[in-house]
């Protein structure tokens, strides 16, 4: 499917859930430490609306963890640093918000075997989202939200959907070069697959080239490697996790995509002179006005 195709399925499926009224139940998660195996913190707020079939997921709730069945309507608002542990095993469509500081992105995930794990269709707008939808998420993402906003949220979360339908509507800005373009669809894909385990040759089949012309594509247009270039983003988040989390260090390293342990303290020792756990206390002791993921 080409961009402009999906382009197009997005708007089509975003008009019908405003069309809807969707959300009609909205849930709230919190940032927490407890992570059960195989659940992911998330990097970025999100909305998460069935538009149709059902799911499963178990997602870390204002009173606790708990495993929902979602049905037609029924959405999630997660902040930075929630987690979400998915079980794709029914029948069901569904749409992902994610507005970032940079961009809008919208997914439709639409499952029909049940076998295995859809591959999503999305919508990456190139540019910031409109000031309406960052003053959304602003309120969305308040710690007191669920108490203070009580029915307000249900209606922010409703303006959210149909003000994401201008801002998709918008064509993508113009970038130069053919391989700029393609470091722009890559560079946007990492930053949502940076905790899986991947590297330059998935990435590279991902988008139909060779690990080389990758390599050359991020050496072009950063003056660093591929490996460079995914290792950073995954530090980032790592200081985000160390700051604004309690997790343990192991496992701060396995959310932000290092499987081996001995590595993530060593790259990040490399890069950032201390280990994590040092940065940690450091940064507790001497915060440099980074809040993290304290939202």
């Amino acid at each position: 499917m080409s961009p402009s195709e999906m382009q197009e399925l997005i708007l089509a499926k975003l008009r019908e859930a405003a069309a809807h009224e969707f959300p009609r139940r909205l849930f709230f998660c919190t940032p927490g430490p407890d992570v059960p195996s195989g659940g992911y913190i998330l990097p970025v707020s999100r909305l998460d609306l069935i538009l149709s079939g059902r799911k499963r997921v178990e997602l870390p709730l204002t009173t606790g963890p708990a495993e929902l069945v979602m049905k037609p309507g029924d959405a999630y608002f997660a902040p930075p640093g929630s987690w979400e542990r998915h079980a794709w095993d029914t029948r069901t469509e569904m749409l992902c918000i994610v507005p970032n500081k940079k961009y809008l992105r919208v997914s439709y995930y639409n499952q029909q075997d049940v076998a295995r794990r859809p591959v999503a269709s999305y919508h990456h707008t190139g540019r910031r989202c409109s000031e309406p939808i960052d003053q959304i998420i602003h309120l969305l993402n308040r710690r007191d939200r669920a108490e203070s906003l009580c029915g307000a949220a249900l209606h922010l979360a409703r303006a959210l959907v149909e003000l994401s339908v201008p801002d998709c509507q918008l064509a993508p800005p113009e970038v130069g070069g053919k391989a700029a373009q393609r470091f722009e669809q890559i560079s946007c894909w990492l930053e949502h697959h940076f905790q899986d385990n991947i590297g330059c040759e998935e990435t590279a089949v991902q988008f139909g080239m060779t690990p080389a012309y990758l390599s050359r594509i991020f050496r072009q247009a950063t003056g660093k490697g591929f490996h460079d270039y995914l290792t950073r983003i995954r530090l980032d988040f790592a200081r985000s996790l160390l700051i604004g989390t309690e997790l343990p260090v192991s496992l701060v390293g396995f959310q932000s995509g290092f499987r081996n342990p001995v590595h993530f303290v060593r790259r990040f020792r490399e890069l950032e002179g201390l280990a994590p756990g040092q940065f940690r206390q450091r940064e507790r002791e001497h915060p440099h006005g980074d809040a993290g993921l304290r939202c």
